[in-house]
């Protein structure tokens, strides 16, 4: 299913809010940011980021880049497309709130590997360059891309439109924006 320009096409997946999905405006265990080191396991650096490793397994495997807009707190949703990940996979995702959260929450309670990513900030100009920079090594370094979008997040649309430049596969999921606990969190943002 490809377009003129031989890119692939999105699939776009309807996400509503489910019965489990963060109703609270406080942060919650699950919707933090990702300490680097806090799992115990071995890391590597690339030149954008910092790589925390977590359930290694060994190299068979489809590496996937999972992300989204940090407004987004619907676990169900985030769970259900986890879960359908292969056993191999391996996910990709940044250390921010919001989607990545629960991406990583549900990576780990399923046992896949989890490669979480902070960008390295003092090597670029701007810290947003820098999670671009870090994203667009993740997507690159990705066979595929799962993406859950509320329809509004300026860096979601990045990713989305820099894996389609780079004719990646991209699974969409539009989800219903939720009340984020910070909207704008100082840290590692997405």
């Amino acid at each position: 299913m490809n377009d003129r320009n031989r890119r692939p096409r999105l699939r776009v997946i309807k996400g509503t809010r489910g019965p489990n999905s963060d109703p609270h405006l406080v942060t919650t265990i699950w919707n933090r940011e990702w300490t680097p080191g806090e799992h115990g396991g071995f890391a590597f650096t690339t030149e954008s980021a910092r790589v925390d490793v977590v359930n290694p397994q060994r190299a068979r495997h489809l590496r996937v880049f999972a992300g989204g807009s940090r407004t987004i707190a619907d676990r169900v949703v985030i769970d259900s497309k986890i879960k359908a990940m292969p056993c191999c996979a391996v996910i990709l995702t940044s250390r921010a709130h919001g989607a990545s959260a629960g991406i990583r929450d549900a990576a780990m309670r399923c046992g896949l590997r989890l490669e979480v990513w902070t960008a390295i900030t003092d090597r670029y100009a701007t810290a947003e360059a820098a999670y671009f920079a870090r994203d667009e090594e993740m997507i690159r370094s990705a066979d595929r891309v799962l993406a859950f979008w509320d329809g509004e997040s300026a860096g979601t649309a990045h990713e989305l439109s820099y894996a389609r430049s780079l004719s990646k596969p991209v699974d969409l999921v539009l989800v219903n924006r939720g009340p984020s606990p910070d909207r704008y969190p100082g840290g590692d943002a997405a």
